[in-house]
């Protein structure tokens, strides 16, 4: 019982600082040296866990800047890393962008909405490669033990699962050196597995790619849904980097359960993003559905012709193959099941 009460009395006051959005003194936060970080029977309560996550979130506002920011190069290089390629001289132009902008701020501000997607992909990977880095050398800091090993676990499975890669080599080693507890080391090691051998393995049954279209760019969006005439066409453009889109998933996975054996086909059209991260989501999220990845010009003339100006972004389109809303709801949404269902009637 005492555990339980002192876990869960420091989880509340590390709450604090952020439920009131508040800078805490070093005084307050001396509570600390009273709570064991390393201590095995805490996993017998919830609490302890609970306290570690926030323990963990603590130390990565104390050791440094939570943002993170990094300069155009590394972000080029980063994107061209992650398989993004980038239209014959404008990688020259992004070099100089500052220049750019001086001279022709218009061109400037066109150049970056042209890659915008691919651009905070690249930022965000790069990011959360430091933050790691970061909170690995918090948890470091630490006296080796239960509460180093269970806040070392949270770091590398968050980020497996941010990222959706197994982790490197060099990572692994990292962690294998330092965790003492196996069972820990050891699930770090069964989900890095699993995750690789799923994104080895092609797409499910439930999932196919639509080859590159070869019609003229004005016809994109009726080359996408002329295929599925006769059914309701559910579409949704999206990206890996956008959070509010992966947010959306497990909603529109229960929305497909409840269509299941209807004519509705759910089409998924990614956007601004590299082909591996693009596929590696559709394996590791298992988004069941037809997909197709729109190249940037492809995208760039539906975002005129549809005024999109953030994703994610849903249309519905009828059995005829009439454009019924372009701007359709979310599916978690239950006007978007009485709207499909009323399609189908």
């Amino acid at each position: 019982m005492d555990a339980r009460i002192r876990y869960s009395a420091a989880d509340d006051l590390m709450r604090y600082r952020w439920l009131r959005e508040v800078s805490l003194s070093a005084d307050y936060m001396k509570f600390l040296d009273l709570i064991p970080i390393n201590n095995p029977l805490g996993l017998l309560t919830s609490n302890y866990s609970a306290f570690l996550q926030e323990y963990l979130s603590y130390g990565q506002s104390v050791s440094g800047n939570t943002k993170i920011s990094h300069s155009l190069r590394e972000v080029l290089a980063r994107a061209r890393a992650d398989g993004a390629t980038l239209d014959l001289g404008d990688e020259e132009k992004f070099l100089s962008f500052e220049t750019l902008y001086k001279t022709d701020s218009v061109a400037a501000i066109e150049l970056f909405e042209k890659y915008r997607g691919i651009f905070e992909n690249a930022s965000t990977s790069l990011s959360m490669d430091a933050s790691e880095e970061r909170l690995r050398q918090f948890a470091s800091g630490l006296r080796p033990g239960t509460g180093q090993d269970v806040l070392f676990g949270i770091i590398a499975t968050d980020l497996m699962e941010r990222v959706r890669k197994p982790l490197s080599e060099e990572k692994l080693a990292f962690y294998r050196n330092q965790i003492s507890t196996p069972a820990i080391y050891s699930e770090i090691e069964r989900i890095n597995s699993e995750l690789a051998q799923k994104l080895a393995e092609p797409l499910s049954s439930d999932a196919s790619v639509i080859p590159a279209l070869q019609s003229e760019q004005s016809e994109v969006f009726k080359a996408l849904t002329e295929p599925y005439l006769g059914n309701v066409v559910y579409i949704d453009f999206w990206a890996p980097w956008c959070g509010p889109c992966m947010a959306n998933m497990p909603a529109a996975k229960s929305l497909k359960e409840d269509m299941a054996g209807k004519n509705v086909v759910f089409l998924y059209l990614g956007v601004l993003c590299s082909e591996e991260s693009w596929e590696n989501t559709i394996k590791s999220e298992e988004i069941a559905g037809k997909h197709y990845l729109l190249s940037k010009d492809e995208y760039a003339l539906l975002s005129s012709r549809f005024n999109i100006d953030g994703i994610p972004r849903y249309m519905l389109v009828d059995k005829e193959g009439n454009l019924i809303d372009d701007d359709a709801e979310a599916p978690y949404s239950e006007q978007i099941r009485f709207a499909i269902q009323t399609l189908l009637d």
